[in-house]
């Protein structure tokens, strides 16, 4: 898909290469691939349409998804617009054939928010984490609603040190620790994304978060940019980050 084959010399080539003869829109544009054997083989990329025509870009951001409980596919997004930024998330119920999408996370003009990641609190309850301009950690609620669409919530600042100018991660761990869901944050603490912390909070039964341990991945003076978390089948954690710029 996307291939175009010049017709006189057979050279193939790709709608979105820089040597192609016919270009693409100059924007970003979202696809989705599929594996159905453990990621040895892909399927063709198809696009989704979920940009509004006003907005410059609509970005992802590095980490991963989440597929709820009952099949759903979430994943983040960002708009970024002349020099605004707001979050939120779009959601597929078939399997990726079709794509819906939130309001922003964060609308109050003082606040934007970029790069962020979704986890499953419960059947009604999407948290994002995302990136802002504030040195504590902030999440966002997303409500289903009775037509299935999403909303979010008020901006619930935590307690928790990040760098206010670095991507997060976080994801949620398949099974219960000391008899409560748990959350693995992942995050870099001291400005110009150094210090890099892995966070892990027990969920409570009104929905917040009990904040019970932290991990030094690197210290003080070490980088710590961009990050991804993983739980691996043994149940391990597993982090991959930037150790430079």
């Amino acid at each position: 898909m996307f291939n175009i084959t010049t017709t006189t010399t057979g050279a193939t080539t790709n709608l979105f290469c820089s040597d192609s003869p016919f270009q693409v829109f100059p924007t970003d544009y979202l696809y989705l691939t599929k594996s159905t054997d453990a990621g040895a083989t892909w399927s063709e990329p198809t696009l989704i349409n979920v940009k509004k025509d006003t907005e410059q870009v609509l970005l992802v951001g590095p980490g991963t998804g989440s597929v709820l409980k009952d099949g759903t596919l979430v994943f983040s997004v960002y708009e970024h617009t002349k020099g605004k930024e707001e979050a939120g998330i779009i959601w597929s119920t078939d399997k990726g054939k079709t794509w819906h999408r939130s309001n922003p996370t964060t609308t109050h003009p003082a606040h934007w928010s970029s790069e962020a990641v979704t986890v499953q609190i419960d059947d009604t309850t999407i948290r994002q984490f995302y990136r802002d301009g504030e040195a504590s950690l902030n999440y966002t609620d997303f409500t289903k609603q009775t037509d299935g669409t999403w909303k979010p919530g008020d901006i619930v600042r935590t307690s928790m040190k990040k760098d206010w100018g670095n991507q997060l991660s976080a994801i949620k761990l398949r099974d219960k620790v000391e008899g409560k869901d748990a959350i693995v944050v992942s995050t870099a603490t001291i400005n110009r994304r150094k210090a890099g912390k892995l966070y892990l909070g027990f969920i409570e039964d009104d929905k917040t978060i009990t904040w019970r341990f932290s991990y030094d991945v690197v210290g003080d003076e070490d980088r710590y940019a961009y990050s991804s978390l993983t739980e691996l089948n043994d149940g391990s954690i597993a982090v991959l980050y930037e150790s430079v710029d």
